[in-house]
């Protein structure tokens, strides 16, 4: 089963689950992290190395709310089992900077009102 924070590597970026799994649905919601850069839309949560090891030192990093997804579960949990994705040496991100995201994205303009209601 997929924990908060457990993060993989897709498309460049680390992702990582930002809400338990929907029993309804079996989708969970996974948010990833980007580059913090002037004019970034995605600026409501900045993330340093302190938040999460993955992020280089002096080197700020966002959520980036806007390209939230919803995905299957346990598709997920296959992919990343069956080395489809990898995770990033440094492990999951931390509860305590979960905690810190989650709270950021139920205030998100740019996360919908539908993928705020699996962090409810």
């Amino acid at each position: 089963m997929l924990t908060l924070g457990k993060a993989f590597i897709w498309d460049g970026h680390v992702w990582f689950v930002l809400s338990k799994t929907d029993i309804a649905s079996g989708r969970v919601l996974c948010v990833n992290i980007t580059s913090f850069y002037g004019g970034c839309g995605d600026d409501e949560c900045i993330l340093e190395h302190c938040d999460y090891s993955w992020i280089h030192e002096n080197y700020k990093s966002v959520v980036a709310f806007s390209r939230a997804r919803l995905w299957d579960a346990v598709k997920v949990e296959m992919a990343i089992k069956q080395g489809l994705v990898k995770c990033p040496w440094q492990g999951d991100v931390p509860k305590k900077t979960v905690t810190k995201v989650a709270e950021s994205a139920l205030k998100s303009k740019g996360l919908s009102k539908e993928k705020k209601i699996f962090l409810l």
